[in-house]
């Protein structure tokens, strides 16, 4: 009697434990089967150089969310999980004209890589002088002085 009550716990207990583990794996697989993409590039100038500070966005146009993120000092930008949709993709930097891609749609599993290649946009600067540097007179080496 005492040994069929022990046996009815430790079958309970492993009944249990079963039941854990088949949970616990099954939310692993659940975890693993996102919906998910990724976009990444590098961002240059018309020579080729690469543009750090640049500022990408990308936005899910079916679901009408946006990321940011900005180019890293060798122009490389990354968004590593994104959700699957159309997508589209817009980079703009200091001095350079803004550029945006076509949507296209990202599939899953897939790494989107969009290269940007940035032209030279209109730049509007203002320099305003407020100090009048010491006149000098650069015609003649003769030395003088006022009394």
């Amino acid at each position: 009697m005492k040994r069929n009550r022990i046996v009815r716990k430790l079958a309970g207990a492993a009944g249990v434990f079963g039941l854990l583990a088949l949970l616990w794996s099954l939310a692993a697989v659940a975890h693993a089967q996102q919906s998910a993409g990724s976009v990444t590039g590098i961002v240059t100038d018309a020579s080729g150089s690469v543009i750090p500070g640049a500022n990408v966005t990308v936005r899910n146009i079916d679901q009408g969310t946006s990321w940011v993120t900005q180019t890293t000092s060798a122009g490389l930008y990354n968004f590593p999980v994104l959700p699957v949709g159309r997508v589209d993709v817009k980079v703009s930097a200091p001095g350079f004209a803004t550029e945006v891609r076509n949507p296209f749609t990202l599939v899953l599993n897939q790494v989107a890589r969009v290269d940007f290649h940035l032209k030279v946009g209109n730049v509007k600067q203002t320099v305003t002088v407020t100090d009048i540097p010491p006149l000098l007179q650069t015609g003649s080496t003769e030395l003088g002085t006022l009394i």
